[in-house]
């Protein structure tokens, strides 16, 4: 809801309050705020989380996305070692989903 009126804020806010939950989804969308308002450091930390909890959980589908948001952060940060291994990571994990 917050996000969809464009309460940035509001939502990162309510996001870093649930920042102990176990659900790699909070992480993902935390980073996506972050990206969103370019706190590229704070987005890569979400998206990594995001990741690691995906990969505790087994979802497939979430550890692809935040390897590709991963990749394009570094991207934008310069950092093209690891926008390449994040990319690959991507690659791999999406390939699993067809």
């Amino acid at each position: 809801l917050y996000i969809g009126r464009g309460l940035i804020a509001e939502a990162t806010q309510l996001l870093e309050a649930a920042k102990g939950s176990q659900i790699p989804a909070v992480h993902y969308l935390l980073g996506e705020l972050y990206a969103q308002i370019e706190l590229f450091p704070q987005a890569v930390a979400s998206y990594q989380q995001a990741s690691k909890l995906a990969l505790i959980n087994k979802d497939t589908e979430a550890q692809a996305m935040a390897a590709y948001r991963l990749a394009e952060v570094y991207q934008v940060l310069g950092q093209e070692d690891k926008a390449a291994y994040w990319s690959k990571q991507s690659r791999i994990v999406y390939s699993k989903l067809l």
